[in-house]
Formats: structure tokens, sequence, C-alpha cells
């Protein structure tokens, strides 16, 4: 029996394979020109999204003219995706101007720009961007009530990021608060002698952490 029971996983699961290469089989370039006019012709962001995509794996195997080609290609789709109200499309924009890359040159102002458009239309990790560059300052002045907003906003969209970038900023401003009348050393004594105090570990943690002293 316990031979028979294997030969049925091996088989359903070489089935599983067989299904996943399938559904994952390489896009095809007739694939991509059908949804590169559905994008230009009828402003279909989720077009642009597919041709993108598809774009964006077959220039990894692409000689070097034609891989430049393809991101060339790839940067318009994406603009006319974000202009559709594609909110994927747009921060994907953001985030090559953020990190200077895919031929643009670093501009975190025009980041911060398309992070804007992506949050307007409900994409919530654009908002979460938003908030990082607002918290930081870059591309804009530092405004903490502002990013502080735009996580909540992203985090109660249930974008990952968001959550997990609001929960550091709110770990970061507590330690600041503890810290404005502690430096860090005296917040890790006083968690260690003060039965743990709560808000003196966080600080001490966090303000390690951040190089807060």
């Amino acid at each position: 029996m316990a031979p028979k029971i294997s030969l049925v996983v091996a088989l359903v699961a070489l089935n599983f394979f067989l299904v996943g290469a399938a559904a994952h089989a390489a896009p095809s370039s007739k694939d991509v020109r059908a949804d590169s006019k559905a994008c230009y012709s009828n402003n279909d962001g989720a077009a642009c999204e597919r041709a993108y995509d598809a774009l964006t794996e077959l220039s990894q195997n692409a000689r070097e003219k034609k891989a430049a080609a393809m991101l060339a290609e790839r940067n318009r789709l994406a603009e006319v995706g974000c202009a559709a109200d594609n909110g994927w499309l747009c921060t994907a924009v953001g985030d090559s101007y953020r990190k200077g890359i895919d031929g643009h040159s670093e501009d975190y102002a025009v980041a911060l720009s398309y992070y804007d458009k992506a949050c307007s239309i409900e994409f919530w990790p654009g908002c979460a961007r938003g908030a990082v560059a607002r918290e930081l300052g870059q591309g804009t002045p530092r405004d903490i009530e502002a990013a502080r907003a735009l996580y909540r906003k992203s985090c109660a969209g249930k974008s990952l990021n968001g959550c997990t970038w609001y929960a550091d900023f709110l770990l970061a401003e507590a330690a600041r608060a503890e810290t404005s009348t502690q430096n860090a050393e005296q917040a890790a004594a006083r968690c260690a002698n003060t039965a743990l105090h709560g808000p003196s570990c966080l600080a001490a943690g966090v303000g390690y952490y951040l190089g807060i002293n």
C-alpha cells in the first residue's frame, strides 16, 4: 500500500509542476503586441501592466541593444498606464526615479509625485511610499503629521508595507519621546533596574537601532 501512496503523491506533484510551468510560460511577442495596442489605443491600464510585466521578463534574456529598446518601451507603457490610473505602474515609475534606475535619474520630488498619484487612486503601497518620503524629507520638506496620516491610510487599506512601516514609525516616535528626557544609556539602565520599565526598554532598543543618543 505504501508504494501506491507514494506513486499517487508523485503523480499529483508532477501534475502541479506541469500546470505551474504552463501557467508561467514565457510571454509571447503576440501577447505583448496585443496588450500594448490595448494600452495605447484604449488607455487600458491593466493591459499596460501586462505588457510591462511581459517586457520585464523578456528583457532578462535579451541582447543588450534589444534589452535597451524593451526598457524604453516598458517605460512608455508605465507612463501611459499610470495616466490611465494604474496605481501599481505609478508606483513602479516612482520607484525607478527614487532609485535612479531603468534609465531615470534619481529624483525624489518626481518619485513623490508618482507616489501621490498612486495614493490618490487608492493604491495603498503608493501612500506608504509617500509617507516615507514625508517622514524623511525626501523630495519634500519633512512633515511628520502628513507622514502619520499617510501611514495610517495605507495600513487601513491593508498594505503590508504600510502597516509595517507605520509600526516602525510609531516605535521611532515613542523612542524619541522617551529619549528626549534620557539618553540611550540611561534608558538601558532604567530598563534593567526598574523592573523592565517598558518605555525605557523600548527607547533603549529602538534608540540604539536608530542611533539616537
